[in-house]
């Protein structure tokens, strides 16, 4: 009590003489502090005050009222007022000229935690709205204004901790605010630009290039890839099969070569005829070789919309073979597909290994190369999921797994499977190449549970898999999205034992569960019959 009274009457000492206040006042922030020279500014213009005990309570979320009081009023004004924010409110003022857009029609939400994609949008806003600056898909595409998040990542605002997953979904804290704001309006010209290629995480180049399993010879960053290589990666991406079928893309054999479709494939569609030939295929690949390939790949394979945002192309290419190649060419560039802030990509050289692990990156941003399957309301869904881009956080057993994705919890990695026969690494090559075979059975189980009177989706994930000896084991979301009376697992589908079928099923429950096929993989069809679950996985 002694303490706060000190630290109150300070300030109003300090108040009444014209004295500026210090951040060292909070008895619970000092110089030690990593925020502290930032908090301390923003104190001293008087943007930021501590609450009534004498604390500052720095890692505390800040709210989306709190915020605006700290980056200052803005120069426009709302004309109508919010019904949840009176005239009599703190923050009226800063609410009424901070331009941070509402949560919903006529509602600020004023001691909502505010989240850190709105401050990237707002801090961008009153930096006067740069446009032109364009960072990687992987970071631009996850936010809905690609030019604030591409502004903020590339001066170094807003990286993340792994200079990728920048958690714009999330809230943030006071401290962090206070350093946001300071990063802004200490920008200028001289202010150094992050490079992707060099900042992010080494180890995850080499995650990303064994990941995706594109190129068949062991990852060594300073080692190149041949035309031929290339042109079996991008097969791979767009016909997501680690053996292309080519059902969806016109390819032949031309000439002898093991990697003579995939080279066909490509000059079919923009390279021409005078590159289908073995001389090609067992060429250096160069940067500007991957750049096309990857992006006519992406674009060929992404169930994710991605335009062109303009005309401009990469400075130091000026020739092209055709205006298919340009196009290619013009969308990865005005998409961000580089390897630092700047447009220089050295085209010509040949690409090695860190760079199309780099590239990889990038373009998983677009909408991710795993997909995931959905089944469910009568139709099978497709949906693109992203490589797990924070390597610190992947499960100890990673290893036993051909990817970590992201939208997939640790725990669920980390649950053993029982009977394993081959891993789910092992597995992959067969539930990918022939899912939709496994598709089909989850999709009739849907099916049989809505006749059951649950509407529940099933989502599979290949990577999720393991042959158990007698068939296959599938690790599932399972979403029930509503059931029409009191129901448990049992009422939609045969269990392992009682204490699974028990599992309640209630409107909006997810989790995750292995079922079994019942039977080994001999056939085209997996008769519902023999199909249970065997495990649930919270």
């Amino acid at each position: 009590m002694k303490k706060f009274l000190s630290v109150f009457l300070i300030c109003i000492i300090l108040a009444s003489f014209g004295i500026v206040a210090h951040a060292s006042l909070f008895s619970d922030f000092d110089e030690s502090h990593w925020a502290f020279s930032a908090v301390n500014t923003l104190v001293t213009d008087g943007t930021v005050n501590g609450f009534e005990d004498g604390t500052f309570r720095p890692a505390e979320a800040v709210t989306r009222a709190q915020f605006v009081k700290m980056i200052g009023k803005g120069s426009t004004r709302y004309t109508d007022d919010f019904i949840d924010v009176p005239s009599t409110h703190w923050a009226y003022e800063y609410v009424m000229t901070s331009g941070l857009k509402p949560v919903t029609i006529g509602c600020f939400e004023p001691s909502t935690p505010i989240t850190r994609g709105d401050v990237v949008v707002l801090l961008w806003e009153r930096a006067g709205a740069p446009m032109g600056i364009t960072a990687p898909p992987v970071i631009h595409r996850q936010w809905n204004n690609y030019d604030a998040v591409s502004w903020a990542y590339t001066n170094g605002v807003m990286v993340g901790g792994d200079y990728i997953n920048l958690r714009l979904s999330d809230t943030l804290t006071r401290a962090e605010a206070a350093v946001l704001i300071m990063r802004m309006r200490n920008l200028n010209e001289s202010t150094a630009k992050v490079s992707f290629y060099d900042s992010i995480d080494r180890r995850l180049f080499e995650t990303a290039y064994d990941a995706f399993g594109l190129i068949d010879k062991p990852y060594n960053p300073d080692s190149t890839i041949t035309n031929g290589e290339l042109a079996m990666a991008a097969a791979r991406i767009l016909c997501d099969e680690k053996n292309p079928t080519y059902s969806n893309v016109s390819a032949a054999r031309t000439f002898e070569h093991k990697y003579s479709a995939p080279v066909n494939m490509l000059c079919h569609y923009y390279l021409g005829d005078n590159r289908d030939n073995a001389v090609y295929a067992d060429s250096n690949a160069t940067v500007r070789d991957a750049i096309l390939a990857l992006t006519f790949a992406t674009l060929r394979s992404s169930n994710a919309y991605i335009s062109n945002k303009g005309s401009e192309n990469y400075p130091e290419i000026t020739e092209f073979e055709n205006d298919t190649v340009k196009n290619l060419l013009s969308l990865a560039h005005n998409n961000g597909i580089r390897f630092n802030a700047t447009d220089l990509i050295n085209p010509n050289a040949p690409v090695t290994m860190k760079q199309f692990a780099c590239l990889l990156l990038e373009f998983d941003g677009f909408s991710g190369f795993y997909t995931a399957q959905i089944m469910g309301n009568d139709n099978i869904r497709a949906k693109d999921i992203k490589l797990n881009s924070v390597i610190d956080s992947y499960p100890s057993n990673a290893g036993s797994y051909a990817a970590i994705l992201s939208d997939i919890p640790r725990y669920v990695y980390e649950a053993p499977f029982t009977g394993v026969v081959e891993s789910p690494k092992e597995s992959f090559f067969v539930t990918n190449q022939f899912r939709s075979v496994f598709e089909e059975m989850l999709s009739t189980l849907s099916k049989q549970a809505k006749l059951n009177g649950a509407d529940v989706t099933f989502t599979m994930y290949p990577s999720l898999s393991v042959n158990n000896g007698n068939g296959y084991t599938f690790r599932v979301k399972v979403n029930v999205i509503k059931v029409s009376r009191e129901m448990i697992l049992y009422d939609i589908v045969d269990c392992a034992n009682e204490q699974i079928g028990q599992t309640p099923l209630t409107d909006g429950t997810s989790f995750f569960a292995d079922v079994e096929t019942g039977k080994p993989f001999d056939d085209v069809y997996f008769p519902i019959a023999n199909v249970f679950i065997s495990n649930i996985v919270w």
